[in-house]
């Protein structure tokens, strides 16, 4: 157990936890824009299947 408290202390392992909280908050950043997107890219195809195609331009600019 005092091995344990003493690498608990350690600079190190400071150092090893921010970046990992560092990469774990870029993942979820990441994973927001892709789920984001693909949210209106859903929207947008929903919107675009029953228009015709002289309309679509238009629920496209509409959408965005």
């Amino acid at each position: 157990m005092n091995q344990l408290a003493e690498a608990a202390g350690h600079p190190a392992v400071y150092v090893v936890l921010a970046t990992i909280a560092g990469l774990v908050r870029l993942w979820i950043r990441h994973r927001t824009v892709v789920r984001r997107e693909e949210e209106v890219t859903r929207r947008l195809e929903v919107a675009v299947r029953d228009t015709g195609s002289t309309e679509r331009a238009a629920v496209v600019r509409a959408l965005r």
